[in-house]
């Protein structure tokens, strides 16, 4: 796949399209925050559509056990070297012993036979492969916040 610049927020709106009929199932309510003017990052599009396809899917499993509030939020932002994205949700949050395991290859929570461990890792090389950074927020207790940061395609050259 050929690297292009991309327009983050075009890609979640995507996204979250693609995720629609899920989300309303699931009963799960989204405020989505685009930055009005965001810059665009060089990069992969297929690759960052499954890097957010993951991020979102982890977010609404978590939340599939909580029966009061399912809310995503998801905004993005940019100075002048970098874009932001933030993805939370109100699912149980991760403890803080799992914070870095979570990234692991075939590290999994989950009890089913069908989880390979896989979702989180593949997130983390994309993110990788495009020198940004993810983060879980240890300060955000309403559930789990990840912190995407990618440079703009002005301070980025592959």
């Amino acid at each position: 796949e050929s690297v292009m610049p991309v327009n983050l927020n075009k890609l979640l709106r995507d996204v979250l399209s693609i995720s629609t009929q899920r989300l309303l199932a699931e009963g799960i309510v989204v405020e989505w925050q685009p930055a009005l003017d965001l810059p665009t990052v060089l990069g992969h599009v297929g690759r960052l559509r499954s890097m957010f396809k993951h991020l979102l899917a982890n977010a609404m499993e978590a939340m599939t056990n909580n029966r009061t509030e399912r809310e995503l939020r998801i905004r993005t932002s940019s100075d002048a070297e970098m874009i932001t994205v933030v993805i939370e949700d109100t699912g149980p949050g991760i403890p803080e012993s799992l914070r870095l395991k979570v990234f692991e290859p075939f590290f999994t929570t989950k009890k089913s036979a069908r989880r390979t461990g896989m979702g989180l890792a593949a997130v983390q090389e994309i993110v990788n492969i495009h020198t940004g950074t993810i983060r879980i927020d240890p300060e955000y207790r309403q559930g789990s916040r990840f912190i995407v940061q990618f440079p703009t395609a002005h301070f980025r050259k592959i």
